[in-house]
This record gives C-alpha cells, structure tokens and sequence, in this order.
C-alpha cells in the first residue's frame, strides 16, 4: 500500500498518502521501511486518513498537513501559503473498483 507515493517520496517529493482508516496502519509500515532513504534524498512522507464519504471532515486535516510542510517557497509569505496548499501532482492508483465509487471521488 502506497507504493506510488512511496515512490515519489523517494525521487525527492513532499508526499501524503491517503487511504480509508483501516488501511492507514499498512501504509504507516511501509512508510516507516522506506523512510531512513526518503530522508537521505531529501523528500518526506506522511500517511493519512481520507474518507470520500466523510472528506469534510478528512480534507481539512490533509491541507492542514500541506501548509505545515515544506511546500512554503522561502520567496512566500507565510500568509500565502497557510491560505493555499502548493500541490504540484495528485496522482492515484486503483482507486475505483465500483461504480458507486465515482461520485464520492469527484466530490472529494
């Protein structure tokens, strides 16, 4: 689980990865196996719960996240960033396996 994001932590990104809850802790593992060389290229990683069915509450943590990150420029004020995440990708991996999935996702 998180394989991508693993990945893209690992060329160097500023990456959280989403899951349902209970899944949150498998993440979590392979974080914690790949971590000592996520941080030696210099990117960072952190696993969190993302709920579509409950994003309002999950969302506001995850921007939370972002703005307490490295995303800031050293050129932004701090009042630019804590108002607006610097996201550059969003990238997913198999997440719709059925079609009441789509919605949940969109609206997210």
């Amino acid at each position: 689980m998180g394989v991508g994001g693993i990945s893209s932590a690992m060329l160097g990104g500023n990456v959280v990865i989403t899951d349902i809850e209970k899944v949150v802790p498998l993440m979590q593992q392979n974080v914690n196996a790949n971590i000592n060389n996520i941080k030696k290229i210099g990117g960072n990683i952190i696993a969190q719960k993302l709920d579509w069915f409950q994003c309002e509450k999950d969302v506001p943590n995850i921007v939370q996240l972002f703005n307490n990150s490295s995303s800031c420029h050293d050129n932004e004020q701090v009042e630019t960033c804590s108002q607006l995440p610097v996201i550059d990708f969003i990238l997913s991996a198999d997440v719709i396996w059925i079609e009441s999935l789509i919605e949940p996702l969109i609206n997210t």
